[in-house]
């Protein structure tokens, strides 16, 4: 295997500081309450803070809304009959104010007592 460097171009002047860059987060959740909260305690703990978070309870019947109490001041929260992870991310991503780069967490299917419960990972995506 050759070793190959590749090298930046060279700059055309100096650079312009610029604003840090902002995002909100929509994040699906579905029978996700025991999981909820490591989640947004990610996302609250990015090193650059996201603008807004916006939280759809996609027709959980666990206690997902005792789990979002303690974040009620710094989250939007949004219910909706149970259509899926991605009808969820929709309606999370709907809610304003909305920032020029949404983020989404994924939902990683997880198998304990049911397998449709979506457990929120506390890695983020752009989309």
């Amino acid at each position: 295997m050759t070793n190959r460097r590749f090298a930046a171009p060279a700059s055309r002047g100096p650079l312009e500081p610029r604003d840090a860059p902002s995002f909100s987060i929509a994040i699906a959740a579905y029978q996700a309450a025991d999981t909820i909260g490591e989640t947004l305690e990610s996302a609250l703990a990015q090193t650059v803070h996201p603008v807004d978070i916006a939280v759809c309870d996609d027709g959980s019947t666990d206690d997902i809304g005792a789990a979002l109490a303690p974040y009620r001041d710094r989250i939007v929260v949004v219910r909706q009959e149970n259509r899926g992870e991605a009808a969820a991310k929709n309606a999370a991503a709907r809610q304003p104010p909305a920032s020029s780069w949404p983020s989404s967490t994924p939902m990683t299917s997880i198998t304990r007592n049911d397998s449709r419960r979506w457990a929120s990972s506390p890695v983020l995506d752009p989309i």
